[in-house]
């Protein structure tokens, strides 16, 4: 494509707080090209990423956008790979692969399926638009740079056509097992089983921050082998503590806790919040989904409905929506290594515990 000349400054690119008013569409965009680049070689991503350049890295460094600053640099540095990230996130909410994207929100965020259409539909014209939009700042008022971006649309959308059908689509795990009256049955001796391991030994109160954060951290990890193909987030289903029925079962108890009564546990619970927050953690850092910015989102809608029970912060009032969400992501790592130092201190005499630990450990070695 040609190159473009006399480009404008990040001021005259973007009005103030312009981020904050695109960032739910970028959010579902990003969300749907990190789980499509996540299977490189399949034909469709193959096939985009050899007509754009657009990868996975490439998705991760555009996903990983949060502020008005970050989103003028792309548009400056390289918005031919922000149009094609844009263009093909349409796509993809657009067809098969927004299931499970819209499925990991309705559990993520305790949404139901009119919730998370509605969403998609409120959406997706907006980032039609914006599609068009980054468009026209990409061609620069360049004829010849308007007509190579028509044709690469053609083709990412031709390419779609043609192969949509080879998408591989994994639906997510089920918020609960189903029910089975025979589970666990002892046919010899006709009685059901007694796991020790099911004892509760452990108590312990939670704030509601922290039970919100628990709750976050089991759902990251029952459905992210679910949501990517990356090595990290396949291996998180073979962690020992995380277990899809036990991942299940204490999702439901932890939705119906409160911070009124301490919280006990059994030792696979353990196990399960000892894996699945360190999981969280190291996700966050590493932006494998922008999960903390979607539930913050969400969030902050949510109290723009609800009149608050007590006087805000004046000082997280006074903050920036990424202060804020730096802010956020501090805390709620601050409860991740209490959680996990509290385990670790309570458990020091337990050997299966250095067992989840060497997992862990293994686990960060492929981000």
């Amino acid at each position: 494509m040609s190159e473009q000349s006399d480009a404008p400054t990040a001021a005259d690119a973007l009005p103030p707080g312009f981020y904050e008013r695109i960032a739910p569409f970028l959010q579902l965009c990003g969300m749907g090209c990190l789980q499509f680049f996540s299977r490189p070689h399949d034909p469709l991503p193959q096939e985009i990423t050899d007509l754009t350049g657009l990868d996975l890295a490439g998705t991760r460094m555009i996903t990983a956008i949060n502020n008005n600053d970050m989103l003028a640099r792309q548009l400056l540095e390289e918005p031919e790979l922000f149009y094609v990230h844009l263009l093909v996130g349409c796509l993809l909410l657009d067809g098969p692969l927004a299931a499970p994207v819209l499925r990991f929100l309705e559990q993520g965020m305790h949404l139901d399926a009119e919730q998370t259409d509605a969403l998609r539909a409120r959406l997706l014209p907006f980032g039609e638009t914006f599609v068009e939009l980054v468009g026209r700042f990409a061609a620069h008022d360049d004829e010849e740079a308007r007509e190579d971006l028509h044709l690469l649309r053609l083709q990412i959308e031709g390419a779609f056509a043609r192969l949509a059908h080879t998408l591989q689509v994994t639906d997510l795990p089920p918020a609960a097992p189903e029910n089975n009256e025979n589970d666990d049955w002892d046919q010899e001796n006709g009685k059901f089983e007694e796991d020790e391991d099911d004892e509760l030994i452990f108590e312990i109160k939670f704030r509601e921050e922290q039970l919100h954060m628990l709750r976050l951290a089991v759902t990251l990890a029952r459905v992210l082998p679910s949501l990517s193909a990356q090595p990290f987030a396949q291996a998180v289903a073979g962690l020992s503590g995380c277990s899809v029925p036990s991942m299940a079962a204490l999702n439901g108890r932890l939705r119906e806790a409160t911070d009124a009564a301490p919280t006990q546990m059994s030792w696979h619970d353990v196990a399960l919040l000892y894996q699945s927050t360190q999981v969280l953690a190291m996700a966050m850092v590493s932006n494998v989904l922008d999960v903390l910015r979607w539930e913050e989102q969400l969030s902050e809608e949510a109290a723009a409905e609800t009149p608050p029970a007590e006087a805000p912060d004046p000082e997280a009032a006074a903050l920036t929506p990424p202060e804020r969400f730096a802010r956020r992501q501090e805390i709620i790592c601050m409860m991740i290594t209490g959680f996990v130092e509290c385990v670790q201190e309570h458990f020091a005499d337990e050997p299966r515990l250095n067992e989840l630990r060497r997992e862990v450990t293994a686990l960060a070695d492929l981000l």
